[in-house]
């Protein structure tokens, strides 16, 4: 009995054994493809959110340029920079229309208006120090550029806007602040990615790193995004990040945004965002644990009465041997003959 269920043992080990190496040879690859399947559409998601940042500033690049084609005041620059007006007048007549332009504007909260020579023309509303702005003069027709600046300690929006006279030749920039609630609010939003997501803009001219706060958008200065903006600007590509910038076990996935220098960073915690995989694994993994036990009962059962009659046999086999050397040791030890008759003899 006790060689019977060795034998069975080994015969259900090597079904769990087979069976375990199925599993594996199943759970793997599958885990792979539902996990690569994650990434691409969680790339794809990424792509989508910074293509509606990007379509946002877009809409804050197109308020900038808005001041710019006021041809009368245009005009009326031309006039300063030819001799014709000094700034006194120039300054009173173009602030009043700004501000009348500013205030019909719900994105725009400040302006500052420079001319060729480096002079303030007007200064209206929520705008920084015009000694803190950097105005970029080379800027093309069409062209603008975007900075962070802080008014007042809030992180504002700053768009640059060049003007042109009719000759295509700068005249001055413009320079339009924007609060950033709307920003604020985008970056908050975890419908797409679930409440654990975090994401930040990054700028990668000035170095910074958006990210929403409680009542406003904030400038990170340390931590794991910061380290991230080491890297230059091109070494990162739409998708995922790689594994090395991740050290605190969360997946980042970098989309830039169309035709400027801001880039969308968004992080997630690895176990939620490979849940799905991680179930589609358990799943398989318990349905293979399932089967191998029913084969094994099926197996116990079918060979089991198989083996027991096999274990019987032989020791009925092993019973009828002791008789026969019981037998043989009676010849062996007479030394008279012996003669085996039956009744009819």
């Amino acid at each position: 009995m006790t060689q019977t269920k060795y034998i069975v043992r080994r015969v259900l080990f090597g079904i769990l054994l087979t069976g375990a190496l199925v599993a594996a040879a199943v759970a793997i690859p599958l885990f792979q493809t539902a996990s690569h399947g994650i990434n691409e559409v969680t790339a794809v998601t990424t792509e989508a959110k910074a293509a509606s940042f990007a379509h946002r500033f877009d809409a804050y690049r197109g308020v900038a340029q808005q001041f710019t084609s006021r041809t009368e005041l245009r005009l009326r620059l031309e006039r300063y920079l030819n001799g014709e007006w000094d700034l006194t007048e120039l300054r009173q007549y173009t602030e009043p229309r700004l501000a009348d332009s500013l205030a019909q504007s719900e994105e725009a909260h400040g302006l500052i208006r420079f001319a060729r020579d480096g002079a303030v023309t007007a200064h209206i509303g929520q705008a920084a120090s015009p000694d803190s702005v950097e105005v970029d003069y080379q800027l093309a027709p069409g062209e603008t550029r975007t900075a962070i600046s802080k008014v007042n300690e809030i992180p504002m929006l700053e768009v640059q806007a060049p003007i042109f006279d009719d000759e295509n030749q700068l005249i001055g920039v413009d320079v339009v602040f924007f609060y950033l609630g709307d920003i604020a609010a985008m970056l908050a939003d975890d419908t797409r990615f679930g409440s654990e997501v975090e994401k930040c803009l990054l700028h990668w001219p000035s170095n910074l790193i958006l990210k929403a706060g409680d009542s406003d958008l904030i400038q990170v200065i340390d931590g794991i995004e910061s380290r991230l903006l080491s890297a230059d600007a091109s070494n990162y590509v739409a998708g995922i990040v790689p594994s090395a910038l991740n050290p605190d076990k969360r997946v980042r996935f970098y989309a830039p945004l169309a035709d400027s220098n801001w880039g969308l960073m968004v992080a997630l915690p690895e176990h939620s965002l490979y849940q799905p995989a991680y179930l589609e694994l358990a799943w398989a993994v318990l349905a293979v644990v399932v089967l191998m036990l029913i084969g094994s009962i099926a197996t116990s059962r079918t060979i089991g009465p198989l083996i027991k009659e096999l274990g019987e046999k032989n020791k009925a086999l092993r019973e009828q041997a002791a008789e026969l050397r019981l037998a043989a040791s009676v010849f062996e030890g007479t030394h008279e003959p012996i003669i085996i008759t039956d009744m009819c003899q």
